[in-house]
């Protein structure tokens, strides 16, 4: 969470920039860019945290970023959005996590559904309405965070951001929400950060306390779900447990791929799943998309990880 670090300058990749009354561009994914100007003369260069394929607003506010220089071409702009407040870091840190997910998923499968294709994506901070506050939510359109209110850390941050973001995967991927969009999104932000701990900082005055873990007991029950309880979450943390257990089982055996092993098989069972229920055919279809061979009865290359597990 934002009280729980510090801050970095980084690149904002595919963030847009443009000449007032001319051309714009998309920088690369080292945040540079190049404007095409027949003028001489100055001319006005705007950056907003807009980009090919993310848009952040800030819909209570109306502090939408927004900065402009005046450039003399040939020159060269350099523009550093500044995490000077919580509204400015959030609307930063909406347009940076977002683009971190998308580029760690499409880095897995790059024609995944829907999203390979998808274009200025809302990402809605510093709300107030809506379920906030102390929370952020997926809408089937757009991811939104809510402000910091009296015992709860603004929610546009990397763990929370990547768990939103996980629902539009699963969403995309063809496969319900529930319990399982639940568990699914918060081991895409666990794989992310390679930590089972999501949302360290939620709450106020607490950074070394996760909101949920992975790093659990959880065992899974045809009656509730999960012995963590049957609500979503406590039953999402199901899943999630059991594939950090495969991680764990994978880094002793593989310490150098281990997390490209397991980011194939968790974004590729999405595509395999429908419903919003955690049940036995989600292991059947890591061990499907783990054969080499077609046939399973002689196991698989990482069978003993996945069923340990």
């Amino acid at each position: 969470a934002p009280q729980c670090a510090g801050t970095a300058a980084v690149p904002l990749p595919d963030a847009q920039v443009r000449i007032v009354g001319g051309s714009s561009a998309f920088g690369d994914e080292d945040g540079h860019f190049t404007l095409e100007s027949s003028s001489l003369d100055p001319v006005t260069v705007e950056s907003t945290l807009v980009g090919r394929y993310f848009r952040v607003s800030d819909r209570v506010s109306s502090r939408d970023a927004l900065l402009s220089m005046s450039v003399t071409p040939p020159a060269t702009a350099d523009f550093l959005h500044e995490a000077g407040d919580e509204f400015s870091l959030a609307q930063v840190n909406g347009y940076l996590n977002a683009t971190q997910v998308r580029e760690w998923l499409l880095d897995v499968h790059p024609e995944y559904p829907t999203i390979h294709s998808q274009l200025s994506f809302p990402v809605n901070v510093n709300l107030t309405g809506g379920y906030c506050p102390g929370n952020a939510w997926y809408d089937y359109s757009s991811i939104n965070f809510c402000q910091a209110s009296s015992g709860y850390a603004n929610t546009s941050f990397a763990g929370v951001s990547h768990h939103e973001y996980g629902h539009h995967i699963v969403t995309s991927g063809g496969s319900g929400q529930g319990a399982y969009g639940e568990g699914m999104s918060d081991t895409i932000a666990m794989l992310i950060a390679d930590d089972p701990g999501l949302g360290y900082g939620f709450f106020f005055n607490q950074c070394s306390a996760p909101l949920r873990s992975a790093d659990n007991d959880c065992q899974y029950s045809a009656t509730t779900c999960s012995t963590c309880g049957s609500a979503v979450h406590s039953c999402g943390q199901l899943l999630a447990g059991a594939v950090w257990s495969i991680r764990n089982q994978l880094a002793q055996s593989h310490p150098e791929t281990y997390r490209e092993i397991l980011a194939n098989l968790v974004v590729n069972s999405v595509l395999l799943h429908t419903g919003t229920s955690i049940n036995h055919q989600i292991p059947i279809d890591f061990l499907t998309l783990d054969d080499d061979d077609g046939n399973l009865d002689n196991g698989t290359p990482h069978r003993a990880q996945i069923c340990a597990g």
